[in-house]
């Protein structure tokens, strides 16, 4: 925090800092900001500080979306929008980007749940269910020393290859309609996930569509066996693997099974993720 203040201090660029005091007060603290009349947001922080300002930015009524750029510097535990976007998580890099980076137009997801689609959340990374949900809310509720760290994650990951029961999931991607036993879906605006593991590999911010990833039926032995292909996204060459891109995709399932975006828990399908094209300005690496 005092090297990003202390280098935006130097160049008389520093209008104002709002820091946090728990998950929750950032959409808060971005809609007065944008109140005060700022355009330009440089966010300090991880997936799921990014998540919570873009939902600052698209709940305020001020200006539209577009008018307001996003600076990111990544010090999260997963960091995993930062990947697709190019932008390194070393500090002092990222900085630079304020001088020599350029601005491009990112999509921004919606996903509303519940039995009414009463609950809402925006997301600008990937949206998961099933098996992702479930690791996610184990990260969520970890206490102690392995809280916020990638340890939890990658605990809560082998833990639940042994104790998630699969679901039969139903899935409406534009005029295709598919039901199956599915172990994890992605639904992404950008490509990574849970620190690393490439859960939509094709994906692009800024076409106006979502990549949707489905693991059908998989043994255990084999989920364990696999988990390396994630890292580099070779995993949807199995025959387990689904893949379809959309404007929008409906989620229900039996029983019923957690949703999460950008590594924060929702709630429980039924869900419907949107993909609204190009409703954010982010800054990113110029090569």
């Amino acid at each position: 925090m005092q090297q990003v203040k202390a280098w935006l201090e130097a160049r008389n660029r520093l209008a104002g800092v709002a820091v946090t005091e728990r998950a929750g007060q950032m959409p808060d603290l971005t809609r007065k900001a944008v109140a005060e009349g700022h355009r330009n947001l440089l966010l300090l922080g991880g997936d799921g500080t990014a998540n919570e300002v873009a939902n600052g930015v698209m709940t305020q009524d001020v200006c539209p979306s577009e008018e307001i750029t996003l600076g990111v510097i990544g010090v999260g535990t997963g960091n995993d929008w930062l990947r697709t976007l190019g932008i390194s998580s070393n500090v002092g890099s990222a900085l630079q980007l304020l001088d020599s980076g350029k601005v491009v137009k990112h999509d921004v997801g919606f996903v509303t749940w519940g039995e009414n689609q009463e609950h809402s959340r925006y997301f600008v990374n990937i949206a998961g269910s099933g098996f992702d949900g479930e690791v996610t809310l184990g990260v969520a509720n970890q206490k102690g020393w392995m809280a916020g760290t990638k340890f939890a994650y990658w605990k809560h990951i082998v833990r639940s290859l042994f104790s998630y029961k699969r679901t039969q999931l139903r899935l409406q991607v534009g005029t295709e309609d598919v039901e199956m036993e599915a172990l994890t879906l992605a639904v992404g605006v950008c490509r990574y996930n849970g620190g690393g593991m490439m859960q939509c590999p094709d994906a692009d911010y800024s076409d106006g569509l979502l990549d949707v990833t489905l693991i059908g039926k998989m043994s255990t032995a084999e989920m364990v066996m696999r988990l390396p292909m994630m890292l580099n996204g070779s995993f949807v060459k199995l025959p387990q693997v689904h893949r379809w891109t959309g404007e929008e995709v409906r989620i229900s399932s039996q029983p019923e099974v957690w949703l999460e975006v950008d590594g924060e828990v929702l709630g429980q399908t039924p869900g419907v993720v949107r993909c609204l094209k190009q409703k954010l300005q982010v800054l990113v690496p110029a090569l």
